[in-house]
């Protein structure tokens, strides 16, 4: 794959328990859990250099019905938090790192960077991660696929940056 800068061992050493009354097999989760890894590493955010496919959980919420297995990210690379869901539901689905903008230069609502939505707008509910984030600051959302984290990086403003905690969920 062009463009992955991930270390991609794709070599599974951890061992795998098949839940109770689950009907996938080993290799089911094994392969599972490689797409949701190949999935997760086709975005720059995810994956510092020494981590691999076994940097990635899997979970199972209801071993009888195989579309409910998950493969789970969490990490901070570079001072920030990165997580993503990959489940067989929600296909299509996603929310993008926010970013978080000085209210004087980007002021919220239609006023945000190009290429990027208000996240109040964006998402129901939203809400900053913890009173260390200022209510006051923009957050913003990349909303034009052509556009990058590393160009938001270098707009004027710019704070922070996170994943918003609805998880990104990639299939």
């Amino acid at each position: 794959m062009k463009g992955l800068w991930v270390k991609m061992t794709r070599e599974i050493t951890r061992k795998i328990r098949v839940p109770e009354g689950s009907t996938l097999t080993e290799r089911d989760y094994q392969e599972f859990l490689k797409e949701a890894y190949l999935l997760m590493a086709r975005h720059p955010q995810y994956f510092a250099p020494a981590e691999d496919i076994n940097t990635v959980e899997l979970g199972h919420m209801i071993p009888a019905v195989p579309e409910t297995v998950l493969a789970i990210y969490v990490s901070i690379n570079d001072a920030v938090c990165n997580k993503a869901l990959v489940t067989p539901f929600l296909l299509q689905h996603g929310h993008n790192n926010i970013f978080v903008f000085d209210p004087q230069v980007f002021s919220g609502g239609d006023d945000v960077p190009a290429g990027t939505v208000d996240a109040r707008q964006a998402l129901t509910g939203f809400e900053p991660p913890n009173n260390t984030w200022a209510r006051s600051w923009t957050y913003v959302m990349i909303e034009d696929p052509a556009r990058g984290f590393e160009s938001l990086w270098q707009e004027k403003g710019v704070t922070r940056a996170l994943l918003h905690t609805a998880s990104l969920i990639l299939t």
